[in-house]
């Protein structure tokens, strides 16, 4: 399905042109609409090599970050042009263009779409006098520069290939691209609530990968059974719960645990 950001675009400055303040809102939604399809037409094209349900729950600022995580050109202005000379040093007159991608960055999408969404909002006291109708227009002249280019894109680069393999914690989905995984290297788990971190073992071409985890494993105070306690937790929020009993704990800064009390 392709969905149309120039439409939405349109539909944007179409609004911006009445002289009814109330009509802000609606461009600004029109214009978060157009980013949207822009993102959701470059996740298209790894339909055939991403499960649906996550395409269709990804955000598009989170879409982009994951889509880094195997493809460099996700975010990435390119240029394709091709020879067919059968020399090795065509000129530059021997190159025809085959077509340019221009998508916004990861740190676009963050600033613009959030700003957006704040528009969409009654502002705070303090901000009620200078988030004027005329203000917030004002604000979105250069964001609607910037959507001209991205949303007139006809022409998409993807990755080669893409992996696959489940979360050992929560069972959803790690997604990477083995071109991209070396020794060392992590991969984080697609889901909110996990946040697992996988690191790349012995990524050559002889042994393939392994995609392992760091775990402790700690004695519960309470009911004194063994606890296996992945790495991330300890050095995120540093919280745990017994799967024998159900106990509460958290980490201290030292890395030891203690009891939390019901």
């Amino acid at each position: 399905m392709n969905h149309d950001a120039q439409k939405h675009l349109d539909n944007a400055k179409s609004l911006l042109l009445s002289n009814n303040d109330s009509y802000v809102n609606y461009a600004c939604l029109e214009l978060r609409y157009c980013i949207e399809a822009i993102v959701y037409n470059k996740l298209e094209r790894f339909k055939d090599k991403i499960p649906a349900n996550i395409i269709t729950t990804w955000e598009p600022n989170k879409a982009m970050k994951m889509l880094l995580k195997i493809d460099d050109a996700a975010d990435k202005n390119c240029s394709v042009e091709l020879s067919l000379c059968g020399s090795e040093t065509p000129s530059e007159r021997q190159w025809s263009m085959l077509g340019v991608q221009k998508i916004p960055t990861v740190r676009w999408i963050n600033k613009n779409y959030n700003k957006l969404g704040q528009f969409l909002h009654l502002p705070e006291p303090s901000k009620s006098d200078v988030r004027t109708p005329e203000n917030i227009k004002s604000k979105l002249s250069n964001l609607i520069i910037d959507l001209e280019l991205y949303s007139s894109n006809s022409f998409w680069i993807n990755s080669p290939q893409v992996n696959l393999e489940n979360c050992k914690l929560c069972d959803e989905v790690l997604l990477f691209s083995p071109q991209k995984l070396k020794d060392g290297a992590t991969v984080a788990c697609t889901s909110r609530d996990c946040k697992a971190n996988y690191i790349c073992v012995s990524s050559n071409q002889t042994d393939g990968y392994r995609l392992e985890y760091k775990t402790y494993d700690v004695q519960c105070i309470k009911c004194e059974k063994s606890i296996e306690i992945a790495e991330h937790i300890v050095t995120q929020d540093g919280k745990f719960k017994c799967v024998h009993c159900g106990a509460s704990y958290k980490v201290t800064t030292d890395y030891s645990y203690s009891l939390v009390q019901q």
